[in-house]
């Protein structure tokens, strides 16, 4: 694989380290080869993966920087090969429902809606512009499976404001749905927390994104060439 960078940008509000937006850079375009929604970043410590970037924090409050892949960033670096081969060029974009840094889908879930009842965190600082998501070719979904509790109403409402962003887009999405989730859009995160079972989700978001987003653009390219469009 072709040696990727990966860069985060971060905030620093009261007690709590939010990164608020991630990308891993192949070369120097800026083409988008790509971009994943997920629920949140993980809890890799900043002050260990990139010290200067929490020095910077720390002084200013905010910081942006390069950073050591984690984990779910080496993933999708994997399935960006497999989808493209090993000569990439370009950007993939991390976007997240919310930006707390935590592993466990719901402590982090109870912990976003307790900052958002108190007042320290509005429900809807994710969402980014819809011209920005449009620059993607496609869009992975990997937002969790849990299933929504009653009281998690600011989460479900976040979800529902990306659900809404993303179908405006009319941006191709792909992601390994939950079979018995009929609805709520409940997709698997592509970075499981048994290292055993990643090879496996690659496989199976490789194959998804051949029948979903590769078989639409061969689509489009045979009516392109036949003038239907």
């Amino acid at each position: 694989m072709d040696k990727f960078r990966a860069y985060g940008q971060f905030l620093k509000r009261g007690e709590h380290i939010y990164r608020t937006s991630a990308h891993l850079q192949w070369g120097d375009s800026t083409k988008s080869l790509g971009c994943c929604v997920l629920l949140n970043p993980g809890s890799a410590t900043l002050e260990k993966v990139a010290p200067e970037v929490y020095s910077r924090l720390l002084a200013d409050g905010k910081a942006h920087g390069q950073v050591i892949p984690d984990p779910t960033m080496n993933q999708l670096a994997t399935l960006l090969e497999r989808i493209y081969g090993q000569s990439l060029e370009g950007q993939f974009k991390f976007y997240n429902l919310f930006w707390l840094q935590n592993t466990d889908d719901q402590d982090v879930i109870e912990q976003f809606v307790e900052l958002v009842t108190k007042g320290d965190f509005q429900f809807d600082e994710s969402l980014i512009e819809l011209v920005e998501l449009k620059q993607h070719p496609w869009i992975l979904l990997g937002w969790g499976v849990k299933k929504h509790k009653r009281h998690w109403r600011p989460f479900v409402q976040i979800k529902d404001k990306w659900v809404s962003l993303i179908q405006t887009s009319c941006v191709p999405i792909f992601g390994k749905a939950h079979p018995k989730q009929k609805s709520g859009y409940y997709y698997y995160h592509p970075c499981p927390q048994i290292q055993t079972h990643r090879p496996q989700i690659i496989n199976d978001l490789e194959d998804i994104y051949n029948r979903v987003v590769r078989h639409l653009e061969i689509n489009i390219s045979e009516d392109e060439i036949h003038g239907t469009i």
